[in-house]
């Protein structure tokens, strides 16, 4: 069979080689898991975008579909944000980037939000996720990308 199929050969490069169809994948699979999970995602923030074209994509497609998947799994409606995206995309987008002043005001918010949440809870975990109104998967996720589990 290898022979039969061995007729013609083709180069398909990886992902990290195509940067400019990470954006055209990423939308087919913001559709297609609209239609799974019956979410109603518009898309992916230009900040979220950038940091998935810069990402090096060692799982190449299958990568981008699960960390699509993964984010329309916890946004639901709306858009992707980079605080949906898996945490080595979000860690390999700031360590290229110096952090801007703003991008560091708004991690240490949510830190803060985080640790008093906890401390309004004495650190019941589930209650904490319950008063920011987050899913108790998201809040877990929260707290590992700071480092505070």
């Amino acid at each position: 069979m290898y022979y039969r199929l061995n007729v013609i050969a083709f180069h398909l490069p990886p992902l990290r080689e195509r940067q400019e169809d990470i954006a055209a994948l990423a939308d087919a699979f913001v559709e297609k898991y609209n239609g799974i999970l019956g979410a109603r995602v518009t898309g992916i923030s230009l900040a979220a975008m950038e940091a998935l074209r810069e990402y090096t994509w060692p799982g190449n497609i299958r990568e981008l579909e699960n960390a699509i998947e993964r984010a329309a799994n916890y946004v639901w409606e709306g858009e992707i944000g980079m605080e949906n995206l898996p945490s080595q995309i979000v860690a390999s987008s700031e360590s290229e980037d110096p952090p801007l002043s703003y991008r560091t005001s708004l991690i240490c918010f949510e830190r803060e939000m985080l640790q008093e949440a906890l401390d309004k809870t004495n650190g019941n975990r589930s209650a904490a996720a319950r008063l920011l109104h987050l899913s108790r998967s998201s809040f877990y996720d929260r707290l590992e990308k700071y480092g505070m589990k």
